[in-house]
């Protein structure tokens, strides 16, 4: 086919369809740079942001280019256009741009965080179509999960699939990783993404379509959890990925019953299943299991040093610093701490970073974009440029991809989706306007931004403060919108009827129309 044109209309051809998705969204923040940079590259920019040896914390402050991080945003999108398309298969550790023929992992897909970090800023920076991909994979570790949940655990219901999976789905412990194999919540972090472009999208025949892999991710765990002494529900064995505690007798240990990270997973896999279920009207006796099972999942707890407990027990991790912080997947992105819903977990969450971070963790880039999405939801803005600045000075190539040798990517699509994350976040039921915008951002705009219910926002702001938006409901339904300031709403020129709850606005939107908000 391609042979049959000439570059003029391939060319044209590749420019409309790219501009498609990418022209969906803008980002422009003020030049605070201090100095014309045009004329110096990409690695030149990089470099400087770094400072030098003489560069105390104060002066690094100074050096600033909130247009580089303009650039790294529309980068982290172009790289998610250029990777995962419908009928492709989706991104892995490189992308597509593996260039060796024995890559760190083979390229596969690492389900205990990487692949799914791959895919945090499709649905928000209105890239749908980019996380098709993932779900044509599902389906082939779905059904060879099947078959490991039988030949593995003797379970006959549902899929598991372990930390690691690859083209052909595969769903069984890869690798002799003692702190990563055993792990069998691979599959079910994975199958979250099913609900979440659902929520994004309301396509109910999409929903219809994968409810099964759902569905089949909670049955697999009503078999396979274990009643413990205080009557929780957890799963083991298990561990918490990557890390290593030391017990009560002193020992380094991995494997363990109950770790918070599962019991986080499991709760929002239950929660969307049952939601799913009732959306569909099928499978009511299920949902009813899954709830009364839901009830017995362990929740979040504060363990001595005032942090999320990673371990069902109170244990000291190995490496205090450790790059995952898994016990806080409940803040991002699952969303189960916040600091309005749950302000005393959100404090211990932040007590939780704090105490990684000044033991030298977030020191990937993988970790440093999980940790910057973390700040944005505890509506941090300071600490969401700082880990920004961090992620670009420290974890990035000359070419702006993450530097954990020789390439990996998930940085720069976690670090993109912390953008958008500070700009505006869809979580708990509502619309948060620029919750964390640092003070660096001082006037700006990004139109474009995806919501869950269907919703397209255009956010604009001078002197840190929200002056405008538009928001546009795609599919109708109610808005429940936070703008963390006074504000009015019309809809063509009209009020529109509203009420205020706890700090929010309310209001019935109608398909097609757009909503201004005005501060």
């Amino acid at each position: 086919m391609a042979l049959q044109c000439d570059f003029d209309e391939l060319y044209y051809r590749h420019v409309n369809d790219y501009k498609e998705l990418f022209d969906r969204v803008e980002l422009s923040l003020n030049d605070n740079s201090g100095e014309d940079l045009t004329l110096l590259t990409t690695p030149e920019r990089l470099d400087r942001i770094k400072g030098d040896e003489l560069d105390n914390t104060d002066c690094r402050r100074l050096i600033n280019d909130n247009k580089l991080i303009e650039l790294f945003f529309n980068y982290g999108r172009y790289l998610m256009i250029s990777c995962s398309r419908a009928g492709t298969q989706p991104a892995n550790l490189q992308g597509i741009w593996n260039d060796l023929m024995s890559p760190p992992n083979g390229s596969r897909y690492a389900l205990d965080l990487n692949t799914e970090m791959n895919y945090w800023p499709a649905e928000s920076c209105n890239l749908s179509e980019c996380h098709l991909p993932l779900f044509d994979l599902l389906e082939r570790v779905c059904g060879n999960g099947r078959v490991t949940a039988k030949e593995m655990y003797g379970i006959s219901k549902g899929f598991v699939c372990h930390s690691h999976t690859d083209i052909w789905g595969d769903s069984a412990p890869q690798g002799e990783s003692s702190t990563a194999s055993i792990w069998p919540m691979g599959g079910a972090w994975l199958a979250l993404h099913v609900f979440e472009h659902y929520e994004y999208t309301l396509d109910r025949e999409f929903l219809a379509e994968k409810y099964h892999i759902l569905k089949e991710a909670a049955e697999f765990f009503t078999e396979y959890l274990t009643e413990n002494s205080s009557g929780k529900l957890v799963t083991g064995p298990s561990l918490s990925p990557e890390n290593t505690y030391i017990d009560s007798s002193g020992v380094k240990a991995s494997i363990c019953m109950g770790p918070a990270m599962d019991s986080q997973i499991l709760t929002v896999l239950f929660c969307s299943a049952i939601k799913a279920a009732h959306i569909l009207g099928r499978d009511e006796a299920f949902a009813e299991k899954l709830t009364a099972m839901l009830k017995k999942l362990p929740q979040p707890q504060v363990g001595k040093y005032g942090q999320i407990m990673e371990w069902a027990e109170d244990y000291d991790e190995t490496d205090i610093g450790h790059t995952r912080i898994s016990q806080l997947f409940a803040l991002y992105p699952a969303g189960l701490i916040s600091p309005v819903r749950t302000p005393k977990l959100a404090d211990a969450a932040r007590a939780t970073l704090i105490r990684r971070l000044i033991h030298g963790g977030g020191y990937t880039g993988y970790s440093s974009a999980w940790v910057t999405n973390m700040w944005a939801r505890l509506f941090d803005g300071r600490m969401v440029y700082e880990s920004l600045m961090r992620l670009l000075s420290h974890y990035m190539n000359p070419n702006m991809t993450q530097s954990k040798p020789p390439l990996q990517l998930e940085g720069n699509f976690g670090g993109t989706a912390a953008i958008a994350e500070a700009l505006m976040q869809s979580c708990g039921g509502e619309i948060n306007l620029l919750p964390a915008l640092p003070d660096e951002w001082n006037n700006g705009h990004i139109c474009g931004l995806k919501a869950k219910g269907g919703f397209i926002a255009d956010i604009y702001w001078t002197a840190n403060k929200l002056t405008r938006a538009e928001i546009l409901s795609e599919l109708g339904g109610e808005l429940r919108l936070r703008a963390n300031c006074a504000v009015s709403v019309s809809c063509d020129g009209e009020p529109v009827d509203l009420r205020t709850e706890d700090g929010l606005i309310i209001f019935m939107t109608q398909q097609g129309m757009t909503y201004t908000i005005k501060a």
